[in-house]
């Protein structure tokens, strides 16, 4: 479920960073790159046990899970407003 969890979260900051608000844009693509970098460590080394490590990562979730809530919230309005 952790990595399901992971490569959702990662697949949809990539999503979030498509959209036209530059904020939203740039925390998406950092987030999903950090996140991404993290894991690829992950394949050469156990890290889990760096609190550093650990924290960053689920800060970048963070970042990630809000910018893909706001560019939901942006998607919806746009599609309420062309209705």
């Amino acid at each position: 479920s952790f990595l399901w969890m992971t490569f959702t979260v990662i697949k949809r900051s990539f999503i979030a960073s498509s959209s036209k608000n530059n904020d939203v844009k740039y925390f998406g693509a950092a987030a999903a790159a950090s996140m991404t970098s993290i894991i690829f460590i992950g394949f050469f080394e156990y890290y889990w046990f760096y609190p550093r490590v650990m924290f960053a990562f689920f800060i970048s979730t963070g970042l990630a899970i809000a910018a893909y809530r706001i560019w939901q919230d942006e998607r919806s309005e746009k599609n309420s407003d062309a209705e």
